[in-house]
């Protein structure tokens, strides 16, 4: 067990690959497989440093070296790989480097707007890097943060949810419609823990449903328990 902020959690991947992968295609879309694959492995040897440090990933990745100068280290464009990253992470500030991984600068002095996305039990080098996010975010500026702090402790920015299958949404819609449905308090629970992936049209579906389902007459000794 292992305690961050405070808080005992168990021990737990400090990034899942998948999950680093799938935020990539959605933030990023259309990028190679050799690129993607690029970021993971600079993203893994980050992790493996001692000391924290944020790559920032973003899609203007040139122009932003040229707009932050003043509090970054300018550099040539150059392919970034696992072994520049462990000799440039213990360099204070960000890694700047596009979705193909071509580094623009180093040692970047990360800047934003305070916005209710930081967290105040947080150290300075997420809130930066959730700050600078919040500002850069835009479609036509697609950026995404990786914070490894000193302690090993690893964020991504933004923390998509997960993606899941429209046809499992539809299934399970489609089941309250149900008639004599007998599981429906498992149906129901499911579709109250992912009703952010619902459509407004889904949602009236599950409240017209619920309302038929609990409304309906009960046997003698049967009882419902209501969410």
């Amino acid at each position: 067990m292992r305690v961050a902020f405070g808080v005992p959690k168990l021990p737990v991947p400090r990034l899942d690959e998948e999950k680093f992968y799938s935020t990539v295609r959605r933030v990023f879309g259309g990028l190679a497989a050799a690129s993607e694959q690029r970021l993971w492995a600079l993203v893994q040897t980050s992790m493996e440093q001692r000391h924290g440090t944020i790559l920032v990933i973003s899609a203007q990745a040139t122009e932003e070296a040229s707009r932050l100068n003043g509090q970054a280290i300018g550099i040539e464009p150059t392919d970034l790989t696992p072994d520049l990253v462990r000799r440039l992470s213990g360099i204070d500030g960000a890694i700047l480097v596009s979705p193909e991984a071509i580094c623009s600068a180093i040692g970047v002095i990360l800047e934003g707007i305070a916005t209710g996305y930081g967290d105040a039990a947080r150290g300075a080098r997420y809130n930066s890097a959730a700050r600078y996010f919040t500002s850069s975010k835009s479609a036509e500026r697609p950026t995404m943060c990786v914070v490894i702090s000193a302690d090993g402790y690893v964020d991504m920015i933004p923390n998509l949810l997960p993606q899941i299958h429209k046809g499992e949404i539809d299934l399970r819609v489609n089941a309250i419609k149900t008639k004599d449905i007998r599981d429906f308090h498992e149906t129901i629970n499911w579709l109250e823990d992912h009703r952010f992936y619902l459509t407004p049209s889904q949602c009236e579906i599950v409240n017209h449903e619920m309302s038929r389902i609990y409304s309906a007459s009960m046997e003698v000794g049967e009882f419902h328990i209501r969410p």
